[in-house]
């Protein structure tokens, strides 16, 4: 063998590949060999090297799997107080010689065929309470009483669904479960728990089983299709609630969270604190009608544990009749205002009556059809409505007062914000050339003949309050007594609850949003989306004029929403189906 070969024969354990080809190099410089024989020489004798290595390493393998498969029948034999031996390999730890046991109860694998929604079942009755519950935490007692009287006046189901959270934070949060043997619940709340999917109407579900992070700062993120083209209701400690888009047809969906029943119990970090700030002790209760229309509405109670559902006070003693502060009605535009939903919200027994309140608001009364500048170049719409009689701005804001004097009520202040519909007037004013309008010649130049002798006296005045203003006076007088409109950026609170804010314009000159208006740290009640939702302390009211008004094209997540304020602060949305605002 020459030695090139011998050079490349297997080498002591502690030699390395690299050294091997080092050697070779080094050989065959000296013999005087080429630059490109080197490189392949060198190559030969790595792979070679190589494969010994892997030879070396499988018959270790193979030693390894023989006494293992030993070790068992030696294990037979051996007596208790024997000690298990041991190999030592030099330069290591000493390694046992049997393989630990693994742990029972712990399986290494799994799996299910069977589809989430074939785990779904039907709920009993017709009226529930949902709420959530963490683990190792005890209840609010006062709260629980509260809503075991509400259920018993109302016959409605309590069920609370389990959220685990670590508290001792030895673990990680996700590795808990609901089937966790660590996780208990305090027996107050043990007979009605319901970690279960079910369905409450043909169009709810309850999803009892989802276990959310109870620090989530968004507990809807990601869940918009989950409950499939049905609404869906999470348990959570937080309260919150998105409008997502369904066909026209089928009108929108919602995902809701319900609040907690347990007392707060986090751990003293950024995350634990923040959600501790948001943790609301509130429920959801649902009604569902005879032909299977349902209605949700948020329980949200105060320190105490009392809570107001519409026109009724729940305590742990009892309950009894209450007025409330204030509503905000979802986008009135009065244009697109059908008869029915009139009825349901002013008319004889309708929500105002029924609830009372001191002040309502009405956001976006105007629509401003004709002329509008989003039509005023569509040759074909102004056609339509000069067919219809719609382009009449004077025969609109006519319309408009007939409506604030048929709201007006003796014992409520009706509060206008300024809204960008309201705006619209103004714009046209500014923008409008009244000698190709004749229809609205006369009523421009006088609204703004107004203006400017309102800026000669160095008034500051809401045109569109004194176009209605007059149009009321003329039809009864000393009308609108009780209706106070508000200025650009005017605060108005209601029970602590910012109610001026229309919700078109956003902070420092950019668009309005409800997740942009968090930012201003205080409780607040918007419009102008159309889409109700609840955004930490923002929340959104919809629209009460009609669903399809032409120029909203495809799926839509607008709904009939109005927003209750109570005495106390807490609020409450109602979400009204066709013209009814509550269950049979």
């Amino acid at each position: 063998m020459s030695s090139l070969a011998q050079s490349a024969s297997p080498a002591s354990a502690g030699a390395s590949v690299f050294g091997k080809a080092l050697s070779v190099r080094k050989e065959a410089a000296q013999r005087g060999m080429s630059k490109s024989a080197v490189s392949r020489e060198r190559a030969a004798a790595k792979a070679r090297a190589m494969a010994e290595e892997l030879a070396a390493l499988r018959g270790q393998l193979a030693a390894s799997q023989s006494r293992a498969a030993a070790a068992p029948v030696a294990a037979s034999v051996a007596t208790a107080a024997e000690k298990p031996r041991v190999r030592v390999k030099a330069g290591s730890a000493p390694i046992a010689a049997e393989a630990p046991a693994p742990k029972v109860g712990k399986p290494i694998a799994g799996g299910t065929l069977v589809p989430p929604e074939a785990r779904e079942r039907r709920a009993r009755g017709r009226r529930f309470v949902l709420v959530g519950a963490q683990n190792n935490t005890w209840a609010h007692r006062d709260f629980i009483e509260s809503l075991r009287v509400y259920c018993d006046l109302n016959g409605s189901r309590l069920m609370v669904s389990g959220l685990p959270y670590n508290r001792d934070g030895w673990e990680q949060p996700h590795r808990l479960t609901k089937e966790d043997d660590s996780l208990w619940y305090d027996p107050l709340v043990e007979p009605f728990m319901s970690d279960e999917t079910l369905w409450l109407a043909d169009s709810l579900l309850w999803c009892g089983k989802v276990a959310t992070p109870i620090t989530a700062a968004d507990p809807l993120s990601g869940m918009e299709s989950f409950t499939r083209d049905a609404s869906g209701i999470f348990p959570h400690t937080k309260v919150a609630m998105k409008s997502l888009a369904g066909m026209k047809s089928h009108g929108a969906r919602f995902i809701y969270t319900t609040g907690c029943c347990t007392q707060r119990n986090y751990i003293q970090r950024k995350v634990g604190q923040k959600a501790e700030f948001h943790h609301v002790f509130g429920a959801l209760a649902v009604e569902v009608a005879s032909d299977g229309a349902w209605f949700a509405r948020q329980l949200i109670a105060d320190e105490g544990g009392r809570f107001q559902d519409l026109e009724t006070v729940y305590t742990p003693h009892g309950a009894r009749r209450a007025n409330v502060a204030g509503i905000v009605w979802g986008d009135i535009h009065r244009k697109h205002l059908e008869g029915g939903m009139f009825r349901a919200c002013w008319g004889d027994g309708g929500i105002l009556d029924t609830l009372h309140p001191r002040w309502q608001v009405a956001h976006d009364v105007l629509h401003f059809t004709g002329p509008s500048h989003h039509s005023l170049k569509d040759p074909f719409l102004q056609a339509q409505y000069y067919r219809d009689g719609s382009n009449s701005v004077e025969h609109e804001l006519d319309g408009d007062a007939d409506f604030f004097l048929g709201i007006e009520r003796p014992w409520c202040e009706t509060i206008v914000p300024d809204a960008n519909h309201h705006c619209h007037l103004r714009r046209w004013l500014t923008e409008a050339d009244f000698r190709k309008d004749p229809a609205n010649a006369r009523i421009g130049h006088y609204l703004a003949w107004r203006i400017h002798e309102a800026i000669e006296r160095g008034e500051n005045i809401n045109i569109y309050e004194v176009a209605v203003r007059e149009a009321a006076e003329r039809k009864r007088k000393g009308a609108l007594k009780r209706t106070r409109w508000l200025l650009p950026d005017e605060s108005f609170e209601v029970a602590g609850v910012e109610c001026g804010l229309h919700g078109d314009l956003g902070p420092n000159g950019a668009r309005g949003s409800p997740k942009s208006f968090r930012q201003l740290g205080r409780r607040a009640v918007t419009g102008h989306t159309h889409s109700a939702g609840i955004v930490d302390g923002v929340w959104t009211v919809g629209v009460t004029g009609s669903l399809d008004q032409g120029y909203n094209k495809g799926p839509s997540s607008w709904s009939h929403t109005h927003c209750v304020i109570f005495e106390n602060g807490k609020r409450q949305l109602i979400t009204m189906q066709g013209d009814r605002w509550r269950a049979d």
